[in-house]
């Protein structure tokens, strides 16, 4: 990876860590793993606003872990928003479709049947089957799957036409570096220059229910053709890194929009901005 540059960007009040980030123009488009809530975070005036994913008008924030929602994959589709929850749970099979204007509830769905295909070609058990980034392209999904159960499976689902019945899916085991014999787990990705610019983090412990003390989080690259890492890079052992949006991207130099998930009771998130100069290769 070419020179970067990692820096802290915001303290966003209001919204208890983040999972998965878009950027649009002028705002951030956030989601939290423990909230029925799509934030958008405007970075002119600082000011954060939250729409209601509940059935009922009730706003169902900081929601206890065991009843959490676990929406950890955020992408963006011909102008509507889809969010994914990470299938690690058994009450974490739901995705919701938005509709970006006006800004309102297409669809609610359960991801229960596509998931369990994914397991059964993959090979992957219900214990280490974790999806924390969704990359949407034309008709095709891409899943990226967590490493971070007692297995260590991280690995990228390729699925052609991800909402016909006659799906076809293919699955790719990624191996990715350590930290303290700690196997790094993706936690997000997003699409840029042919490839997927993805975030990892490593947590101590085995688990894809129970969070770890915060060992890394980097930075990487997979080439969308070929599914193989080009680039991985530490940005830092602080933060637990869960999202990642490009936000400038130009001949020799790529920005992105970074969030954290903290795993903490604190009501506020932290955003990073990392830049990465390949003219200086």
């Amino acid at each position: 990876m070419g020179d970067f540059q990692f820096s802290h960007f915001a303290t966003v009040k209001g919204i208890g860590g983040t999972s998965g980030v878009l950027f649009e123009d002028d705002r951030l488009v956030l989601i939290s793993d423990d909230s029925f809530v799509l934030y958008f975070y405007s970075i002119d005036d600082k000011k954060l606003q939250k729409f209601n994913l509940s059935e009922s008008d009730v706003w169902n924030e900081n929601i206890e872990k065991p009843f959490k929602p676990d929406f950890e994959s955020l992408s963006e589709s011909k102008d509507h928003y889809f969010l994914f929850g990470s299938g690690s749970a058994e009450n974490r099979f739901e995705s919701v479709e938005i509709s970006e204007n006006p800004l309102e509830i297409v669809k609610r769905d359960s991801l229960k049947t596509i998931y369990f295909e994914m397991m059964k070609i993959s090979k992957i058990k219900t214990d280490d089957f974790n999806i924390e980034g969704a990359v949407l392209k034309s008709n095709d999904a891409y899943f990226f799957n967590r490493g971070n159960g007692p297995n260590r499976k991280n690995g990228i689902f390729k699925i052609k036409n991800w909402k016909d019945s006659k799906r076809e899916i293919s699955y790719y085991p990624i191996e990715l570096p350590k930290i303290d014999e700690v196997s790094f787990g993706f936690t997000d990705a997003c699409f840029c220059n042919d490839g997927f610019y993805f975030t990892a983090s490593a947590e101590s412990g085995g688990s894809t229910y129970h969070d770890g003390q915060v060992l890394g989080s980097a930075v990487g690259r997979i080439g969308m053709k070929n599914m193989i890492l080009e680039e991985f890079q530490i940005v830092t052992k602080d933060h637990k890194l869960e999202g990642i949006a490009v936000s400038k991207n130009s001949e020799n130099e790529i920005e992105f929009f970074l969030c954290e998930d903290a795993d903490d009771d604190s009501n506020q998130t932290e955003i990073f901005k990392l830049k990465i100069n390949y003219g200086a290769i």
